[in-house]
This record gives C-alpha cells, structure tokens and sequence, in this order.
C-alpha cells in the first residue's frame, strides 16, 4: 500500500473529506481552478520530507445532478489511477435551516463519511499504519474521534489541515497541531491537464473549473445557495 516508504523517515497518512474540501474550493471564485486536484501531490505539499505511506479519499457521488455525478465519478477514476484510495460514502435526502437566514430548504445530507474517516483514524493506531495522520476538513464533528485516538495512541499525531477560508476551532484544539490551506499548497497540486491515465485514456478538466474574478464584497454564500 505505500506510496513510498522509508524506513528512516515519518510514516504520514493524509485522510481527506472530499465535500469539505470542495465547497471550501467552490465557496470561493478564483480558487475554482482548484477543484482539478491532484491529493498526491496536496499531501507532498504538506509532507514533502515524510514517508507517504496512503492519501484516502472519503467522498460520495451526488444523485441529484447527473452532470456533477460524471464530473465527480470521472474525478475518482483519476484518482484511482494516481493510487488514492478512495472511500465511498451515500447521500440521503433531508431538510435543514440556513445558519445564516434561518430559511429551511430540502438538501442531501451526506452520510457514512465521518464514521468511514474515525474507522480508519482509529486503524491507523491500532495496526501501527502510520506516525503521523493529516486529517483534512474544517468538520468540528471530528474533534471527538481525534481526541479519543490520541487517548489511544499519544506517541502518534494527528494534523488537521484545515481549508480555505473555513474554521474548526474545537478540531484544531483536539489536533496535534494544525495547518491552514491556501494557494501556497494548492498551487502545488494541480492535476495535468489532459490526465493521461495509464490505460492511456484521457480525461479533460471541465470548462467550468477555471479561476473567476472575486468580487470585491464577496462573503461566502447561505448554504442553501
């Protein structure tokens, strides 16, 4: 499974939410271009003297837009191809109320990723995968399992990466330490545009992915939006 090993060097694992991760990207107009990432090259960003032993990607394929669907499924296949290990989760229709409106609206909730990242936090420790676990999300409902891992197994460490322009003040408290994310990091890890794939098939980065001027008032939209 490793990526590269070292047996002189730290053992790194990056777990990453992929929604958390995109909506922070989507959320602001000139990183869109962002959204075409390599997350091998986002963790050697982070880690480029440790021993990259995995990248997991937890995500899941949205239902209610089949144009985003194929965009995303296209995305996982790269990422399958550049050996991150993709971890798919489910949506479930529901409803919920704006924090920043108080307006109630229907949406999907994404269901099954945060277990799937504490169960493999948590088997980082238990089968001595890696020293060091970069945890990237802005989600605080982590913030639980980070504590009890570190209960469990106080010689590892757990980094949260935190993405732009979100915050996550009670994961960050659990963590080990903590990074931010901007486009020091994310400038580094762009994917090739054509990707070739091994097979030699070739996918294209979508139009749409481009960096757009960001407006001078900006502030980050409701999440009904």
């Amino acid at each position: 499974m490793p990526i590269s090993a070292d047996p002189q060097k730290i053992r790194s694992v990056f777990l990453i939410d992929g929604f958390n991760l995109y909506h922070a990207i989507d959320a602001v107009p000139h990183f869109h271009g962002f959204k075409w990432l390599n997350p091998i090259k986002l963790a050697r960003a982070y880690a480029p003297k440790e021993a990259l032993i995995a990248v997991f990607f937890f995500t899941a394929l949205p239902p209610w837009n089949e144009q985003k669907r194929a965009r995303h499924q296209r995305l996982l296949e790269i990422y399958e191809d550049l050996g991150v290990i993709v971890v798919r989760g489910m949506f479930k229709h529901t409803t919920a109320t704006c924090r920043l409106c108080g307006q109630t609206y229907s949406t999907y909730d994404e269901k099954l990723t945060d277990i799937n990242i504490c169960l493999e936090l948590l088997r980082m420790g238990s089968d001595d995968l890696a020293d060091r676990i970069y945890l990237v999300t802005g989600d605080n409902d982590q913030a639980a399992s980070v504590r009890r891992f570190r209960g469990l197994y106080p010689d590892k460490e757990v980094v949260a990466v935190i993405p732009p322009f979100r915050r996550a003040a009670e994961l960050q408290q659990a963590a080990t330490a903590d990074r931010g994310m901007t486009m020091v990091q994310l400038q580094k890890a762009v994917l090739d545009n054509p990707f070739k794939f091994k097979s030699s098939k070739v996918y294209v980065k979508p139009d749409n992915w481009t960096a757009k001027p960001t407006p001078d008032n900006w502030t980050p939209p409701c999440s009904h939006s």
